[in-house]
């Protein structure tokens, strides 16, 4: 089921309860977990973009102008395409396949060659010429940036889907957050790294002694979800075969 990120804080401030006692109100601190919420978020996050699975997408339309070859991707959570199409006009071939490169994942001194200007990328016949290599462009502040080449001459209206690189930390709290298999552990690892700030008694010993029976329980429940979620990461990156004799019997 869907959950809000102002759930996933109430969740692991509750989570810090001991003898029914929740932690004192600024120990951790709202703005402690939300911190942490955030930073959780991102490691499950990076952990699902490197699987290659896309388990949540997001989609960019680039209407281009012939003559500009550079546009930047207005977008704040650009992450890693998934693929791109041109949307044709034809009621029967809809849209045709965009050959992409991610200049980022190019080994320092690869030159880009031109055969027939398609760079690089004999083109399928459901493919276009053109081919599009999406970038990063500064240092700080950077931009996303993409470049087609060769230039189309007329206008065109690409569709761009791809894998979102972060969650926003600008989202409300009643953003939902698509991690719904995750969730459990998201606040299990933000009640592990919240303990040592917590406090429910101005007695530093019944503190101590309070972070040291929730670490036990939290250890315990980390022990079955970790691997858990592991596997569930390894599952997902290995890829799947698929059996093609019986299409090839059939043609």
């Amino acid at each position: 089921m869907p959950v809000t990120r102002a759930q996933q804080i109430a969740r692991t401030r509750d989570l810090l309860k001991f003898e029914g006692q929740y932690p004192f109100p600024n120990s951790p601190s709202f703005h402690d977990i939300f911190r942490q919420e955030i930073s959780t978020e991102m490691d499950i996050v990076n952990a699902s973009l490197e699987s290659g699975r896309p388990w949540g997408t997001a989609e960019y339309q680039l209407n281009y102008t012939p003559s500009q070859s550079t546009y930047t991707l207005n977008v704040d959570n650009w992450g890693k395409v998934l693929y791109v199409v041109r949307v044709t006009g034809n009621q029967y071939i809809p849209y045709v396949t965009v050959p992409f490169d991610d200049v980022q994942t190019q080994h320092y001194g690869t030159v880009f060659n031109d055969y027939g200007n398609t760079y690089g990328s004999f083109a399928q016949p459901d493919e276009t010429t053109e081919r599009m290599s999406f970038y990063r462009e500064g240092v700080m502040n950077a931009e996303y940036k993409v470049k087609i080449n060769p230039l189309p001459q007329i206008s065109w209206t690409y569709l761009i889907t791809y894998l979102p690189g972060y969650l926003g930390t600008s989202d409300p709290l009643n953003a939902v957050i698509q991690l719904p298999e995750h969730a459990e552990l998201v606040r299990l690892r933000n009640a592990v790294a919240l303990l040592p700030s917590a406090r429910w008694s101005e007695d530093s010993g019944y503190n101590r002694e309070a972070r040291k029976e929730l670490a036990a329980g939290f250890a315990y429940q980390l022990d079955i979800k970790e691997p858990i979620f592991k596997k569930y990461i390894k599952s997902i990156a290995i890829p799947k075969t698929v059996t093609l004799g019986g299409w090839n019997d059939w043609q």
